[in-house]
C-alpha cells in the first residue's frame, strides 16, 4: 500500500487527476488524502490520522507544488522516513511523469507553511553507481 503524498494546493485539479492515475496504474493500492480521507482536512486529532495512515503503509511517493513542499506534506516525509519506509518522489521529467529516488529534505522556509516549507532532493544518475 502506497501513500500519495502531495499538496492541498492540488486537491481536486488536473496535476492531481494525472498524478493519481500515473500512480493508480503502478500500485496495487494507492492511498491519496483527498480521496480516501475526506480531502485530508484537519480533524481534531490534527495531522495525526493522516501520519498514522503513513504508518500502515509500505511507502510513500511524495509530489510537489512548484518545486517545494508544505509544511503537511514535510511532515509525512518525516515520519516516512523515521519509520525506514521507502520514499520515492514524483516529478515531471521531459514532459513525462517519473518516480524518483528520495536522497533527502530539508527545510526551506519555516514562514511559508503552505507552499514552501521544504525542498525535496532525489537521487542523481551519478548517486546510483555509488
Amino acid at each position: 500500500m502506497v501513500y500519495y503524498s502531495h499538496s492541498k494546493m492540488t486537491y481536486g485539479t488536473i496535476k492531481e487527476d494525472h498524478e493519481r492515475t500515473f500512480l493508480d496504474n503502478r500500485f496495487r493500492k494507492v492511498i491519496c488524502p483527498n480521496r480516501d480521507m475526506g480531502g485530508g482536512y484537519m480533524t481534531s486529532e490534527g495531522i495525526d490520522h493522516l501520519l498514522n495512515m503513513i504508518s500502515a503503509c509500505d511507502s510513500i511517493v511524495v509530489s510537489e507544488y512548484q518545486g517545494f513542499v508544505g509544511k503537511g506534506v514535510y511532515a509525512e516525509v518525516c515520519r516516512a522516513v523515521g519509520e525506514g519506509k521507502e520514499v520515492q518522489v514524483l516529478r515531471k521529467v521531459n514532459g513525462e511523469l517519473k518516480l524518483l529516488r528520495f536522497r533527502k529534505l530539508v527545510l526551506n522556509d519555516d514562514s511559508d507553511w503552505k507552499e514552501k516549507y521544504g525542498i525535496v532532493y532525489v537521487k542523481s544518475i551519478k548517486d546510483k553507481k555509488q
